[in-house]
Parts: structure tokens; sequence; C-alpha cells
């Protein structure tokens, strides 16, 4: 499900669009392409957009994918060349000759390697601290919702005034809510929840 066909970014209010483009200039100097795009192209692209939208930018050059699909055909391929995945089995400490890892520790054994690599998200911190190494990784709880019946975007639609995103997975409509930076289990907080379609509503007509 690999796919280039864009993102549109949508703006409900004029200092949202302000904002927007003053971003889109640093993207430019970055080499990245996007286009200010009037609130009659917007439509002409979404159907699904409200009329009362200001505006917007079209990035041309992103591309897409179900992440989903990925892993299990990244899986597929450590299979078909010999790799052993292993699952339930957590890395609790890295192995280290001097400055070099050599291998990982887990609470049932110790693996050794010529090659270690580190993809445990935030929890990579703890692993790589004993090497000195400081990762700009902050824990965060991100939400969204997924509605099967309704139609799905043609493309992946950024909500600029709420850091939100609608796309469509499997055939389904998914609306992600912007990240929670916390790191404290429990329940998903109901009040971000519960604002997800209204935020939503502000931009697009869904029903």
């Amino acid at each position: 499900e690999y796919t280039r066909l864009g993102t549109l970014a949508l703006c409900a209010r004029a200092a949202e669009l302000s904002e927007l483009l003053k971003t889109n200039q640093i993207l430019r100097t970055a080499g990245i392409d996007c286009a200010a795009v009037s609130t009659e192209e917007v439509l002409t692209m979404e159907p699904l957009v409200r009329h009362s939208i200001v505006g917007g930018a079209y990035y041309p050059g992103d591309a897409h994918l179900n992440p989903g699909k990925l892993l299990r055909a990244l899986e597929e391929l450590v299979r078909a060349n010999g790799g052993l995945i292993t699952r339930g089995e957590t890395v609790e400490h890295l192995i280290l000759d001097g400055s070099r890892v050599v291998g990982v520790r887990t609470a049932n054994r110790v693996i050794r390697t010529t090659d270690v690599l580190i993809a445990s998200g935030v929890g990579s911190t703890k692993l790589v601290r004993p090497l000195g190494v400081r990762l700009l990784i902050a824990p965060a709880k991100g939400y969204h919702l997924e509605f099967d019946g309704t139609t799905p975007p043609s493309r992946p639609l950024r909500l600029f005034g709420v850091k939100s995103v609608v796309s469509g997975v499997g055939g389904m409509l998914r609306v992600t809510s912007k990240l929670e930076l916390t790191n404290a289990p429990g329940i998903p907080q109901r009040r971000i929840i519960d604002g997800i379609p209204r935020l939503t509503d502000r931009y697009l007509h869904l029903a």
C-alpha cells in the first residue's frame, strides 16, 4: 500500500494559515516542495473539506504506506534470509568490551554478536546510557480513532490548527490527535478521545 499522493494541510482560521505559510518558507529553504493552495483548490482536491476552510498547502513529495503491512513484510524478509525473531524476550543490558557493544543480555540469556541495532523507542535511552550517549527521545502517548463505513480522503489531510491527521488505512478512515508528552501508564484520557471528532468537524464533513 505504498502511495505517493502528497499531503494536504488545511487551515480553518486565518491565523493558522499565516503560521503555515511561515513554516513552509523554512521547508522550502530545506529543499522540500510545498505550495500554498486556495480554498477553491482545496475543495477541488478533496471533497470532504468544509467550504469554511480558508486555505492550506500541498506537499507533493510526501509518500505513505500501511505501517502494519511494512512490519509484516520486514519480518518475512528477515525470516527468508535465515534471521530469527524472538518475541516476549526483553533486552535488559548491552554487553560491552571497552566502548564496543558485543552483545545483549536478556532475562533468559546472553546473545553475543558483531552488530547490535537499537530500536527500542523511548527504552533506547536506558540501554545506551552506559555508552555515555544521550538520545533526544521523550515518552509520549498517541491517540487515534478508526471509522469503518466512512469514506477516507483521497490523500492524507493535516488539520494544521489542531495538530491532527486524517487518512485512510486498510479501507478505514483514521483520525489521529496530537501526542501527549507523558510516560504515565493508564487508560486513555476520555477528554482527548471525545475531542477528536469535534475538532475534526471544524475542517471536514464526514457524515
